[in-house]
């Protein structure tokens, strides 16, 4: 995990490839324009190539990306005009888009296998900071490869060190998508028989496309997140000027790596962190944010050391807002799409990156980049801290991460319930409640098969059937259900017994309460307080179905609503 960390962002080129660009005769407006071609063809290929890294072996995703990445670095030496840097960036681009969220998800699925997904953010946090405490000292090699051999020396070493990630990619596990992450037990892999590529490449990736999309779009918590995570990355944006902004301090392009790589080292320590301030409620968090915008601008407008003092300090700040962003948005991800989920994020953060590089663009004043980028990033920075303050929510727990929209009405030793609010009416979720048909689309725990052998719940006294799989069960199983309650748009519950039994009292509990025209408040129960038989309680170890995958259920409710 950290060697390809490492791997992948272990360039000197990225001290002075702006330079590079404006001593090869390019303005400020120009560098911005192939900034904003870079992160466009990013834009377009982000979600695709997602939903790829849900389908396929995503180790040879990371692989091929980085052999793009050093062919784009090889495309700038060869061809140092502004069309070969724009076909470089291009191809920069088709590289991290195959592993923007590749990555993560391989890393928080093959964690949640081992029923450890709540390590997720201090390990993503330490292997970021270690990656990024090696990209100072390859920044901070730029220097001395620079004096011995100018860009071309840089930039071939570049490309070396960038196919570097072809074997750290290979060497990682081949860590299948998961349904749930279930704190401290493992969660449960997509089986093959779930695998949505099984009906064909194309039906499986529009299937894949369609439950990420989905889960992206109808769940507010994600929105709120992603919608963080873009004014955060709109401030990171500004990173890709510090060269220019040291320039227009003065600093000779000899020295401007050693400023660039003091900033990686604020960068890593700040990630390294992540493990702490993922966990921070939204007072915090939103300062935490508003701090790092104040402090690039602080600096991108103060001469002497000082000035980039200030802007390494904010730098490694709003990266750790960044990363800790992107830690809760995995635990809010429910559904079998995580990369897709994943890849969408990737998609606001080049749209963010598009609005920051056009922006300072736009307000750069001749050839003085340095006002337009404290502009950016104070603007931004105050936008965040609000965003902050509505995606996060004071009652959230540390572990395994925050979840502010689902909450537990009730816990004790006998039962489970969570809640969400779900942007749908409530007549539209119980249409697919009340359709046993559906019910493996909800299905947070991965047991159920298939519901196609019975009919619509109508009332009280209905029994139907569900195909099931689980170890528990020694395999595949078939269960009857016999619905308890039923109030249309409001109440919908049942006992389920294995085929040709009654029930043991086990229960599920779905109630639903409008919140708005287009709004309902969604609870779930899982009560095993009725289980009487001295026998199952000996050999059943309840709950046989966590908090977390019950919440995976809610999340798999909106997914299945929007659709």
């Amino acid at each position: 995990m950290i060697a390809f960390a490492v791997a992948r962002d272990c360039f000197p080129l990225y001290a002075l490839y702006t330079l590079l660009f404006a001593d090869s005769g390019l303005s400020a407006p120009q560098v911005s324009t192939l900034l904003i071609i870079w992160s466009a063809t990013a834009f377009v290929l982000e979600v695709p190539s997602g939903v790829w890294a849900d389908l396929l072996d995503r180790r040879l995703l990371l692989a091929l990306g980085a052999v793009l990445q050093a062919a784009a670095f090889a495309t700038w030496m060869l061809w140092p005009t502004y069309l070969g840097y724009a076909l470089g960036f291009v191809v920069w681009s088709m590289g991290s888009a195959l592993q923007s969220g590749t990555f993560e998800a391989l890393v928080f699925d093959e964690l949640s296998t081992q029923g450890r997904a709540a390590s997720y953010a201090r390990l993503l946090g330490l292997s970021q900071g270690v990656a990024m405490g090696v990209m100072a000292m390859a920044i901070a090699a730029a220097a001395p490869l620079y004096a011995a051999g100018g860009y071309p020396l840089v930039g071939w070493t570049s490309v070396a060190l960038a196919l570097l990630g072809v074997p750290a990619a290979l060497a990682l596990p081949r860590a299948r998508p998961v349904i749930s992450t279930a704190p401290g037990r493992p969660a449960d892999a997509v089986d093959d028989d779930d695998d949505p590529s099984r009906g064909g490449v194309l039906r499986g990736y529009l299937s894949t496309l369609g439950v990420g999309l989905g889960e992206a779009s109808s769940s507010r918590p994600v929105r709120r997140t992603l919608l963080l995570l873009f004014l955060v990355v709109v401030v990171m944006a500004v990173d890709e000027f510090f060269p220019l902004v040291a320039s227009d301090l003065g600093v000779r392009t000899a020295h401007v790596p050693w400023l660039i790589a003091a900033c990686s080292l604020m960068q890593a320590l700040g990630t390294a962190a992540v493990g702490w301030t993922a966990s921070w409620r939204r007072a915090p968090f939103a300062v935490l944010v508003l701090a790092a915008g104040v402090l690039l601008a602080a600096g991108a407008t103060t001469s002497g050391p000082w000035g980039f003092a200030l802007v390494a300090l904010g730098y490694g700040l709003t990266n750790n807002a960044m990363v800790a962003t992107e830690a809760q948005l995995q635990h809010r991800i429910s559904g079998r799409a995580r990369a897709t989920v994943t890849s969408v994020a990737g998609l606001v953060k080049e749209g963010a990156a598009l609005v920051g590089f056009a922006t300072v663009g736009l307000l750069t004043s001749g050839s003085t980049v340095a006002p337009a980028v404290a502009a950016v990033a104070l603007a931004a920075a105050a936008l965040g801290a609000v965003a902050a303050w509505r995606a996060l929510d004071d009652r959230m727990s540390a572990a395994p991460g925050p979840r502010p929209w689902h909450h537990r009405e009730m816990s004790d030793d006998t039962r489970i319930t969570v809640s969400r609010t779900i942007d749908a009416s409530a007549s539209d979720l119980f249409d697919i409640l009340s359709n046993p048909r559906r019910h493996p689309e909800v299905d947070g725990s991965g047991f159920m098969r298939s519901g196609d052998r019975t009919n619509r719940v109508q009332g009280v006294g209905d029994v139907f059937t569900m195909e099931m799989s689980g170890d528990h069960m020694g395999g595949d199983y078939r269960t009857e259900n016999h619905v308890t309650g039923y109030d249309k748009n409001a109440l919908l519950a049942w006992q389920t017994a294995p085929e040709g039994t009654e029930p043991p009292g086990w229960e599920w509990v779905w109630e639903l309460k409008p919140t708005g025209p287009d709004a309902t408040e969604v609870t779930l129960t899982y009560d095993w307080g009725k289980v009487t038989d001295p026998e199952i309680l000996k050999t059943t170890r309840f709950p046989l179905v966590t908090q977390e995958q019950l919440e995976a259920s809610l999340g798999n409710l909106a997914a299945a609503v929007s659709s």
